[in-house]
């Protein structure tokens, strides 16, 4: 990815800057309504993050290219007006999916990547593993990374989200840590 650096969106105080990775699955859908209908409050910021390749468009269902995605994501968001932003970058020879999300969270300042617990190939056999992006994502990420597995909106929430944090002791699991409990204060 390269070219000029995106400012950072500005964001009225307390307000989060989420930014779901989305591929068409059924996870990553999930994982979209999870914050548009649960997780975001009045003056938050949505991004949706879309990474395609022009070789699979050939042989994906419709339902899984890059264009219906974006389309069905944009009428389903229209509602927030400007607190929704879509990105999407085209594949490169030897890019992969799951570093270009790592590096969009980063390069367009999102405070939280939101993503669903697998991906297109759907759930693993074992419901306890995630998809491999995701549990690649859930190392390397350099913020914090909300993986929705159990989907739930506002209304079936009345007393907000549980969530889990990974605490190893290093900086970075400790701020997530903070991250976590301000997410559930809010």
């Amino acid at each position: 990815m390269e070219g000029k650096q995106p400012e950072k969106p500005e964001l009225p105080e307390g307000a989060l800057h989420y930014m779901v990775c989305h591929d068409g699955s059924k996870a990553s859908i999930d994982a979209l309504n999870t914050v548009y209908k649960g997780m975001m409050k009045d003056k938050d910021h949505l991004s949706v993050a879309n990474v395609w390749s022009i070789e699979k468009e050939e042989y994906l269902n419709y339902d899984l290219k890059h264009q219906y995605i974006k389309e069905t994501t944009e009428a389903h968001c229209s509602g927030i007006g400007k607190r929704y932003t879509w990105y999407d970058h085209e594949m490169q020879q030897g890019d992969s999916a799951k570093s270009l999300l790592l590096e969009m969270s980063n390069i367009h300042h999102a405070d939280l990547m939101v993503t669903g617990y697998h991906g297109r190939k759907g759930p693993k056999e074992d419901p306890t593993v995630m998809g491999t992006a995701v549990q690649h994502m859930s190392v390397y990420a350099t913020k914090p990374i909300c993986i929705i597995k159990d989907p739930h909106e506002r209304e079936t929430r009345p007393n907000g989200y549980r969530y889990a944090v990974c605490i190893d002791g290093s900086e970075q699991s400790l701020k997530a840590l903070a991250f976590a409990a301000k997410l559930k204060s809010k």
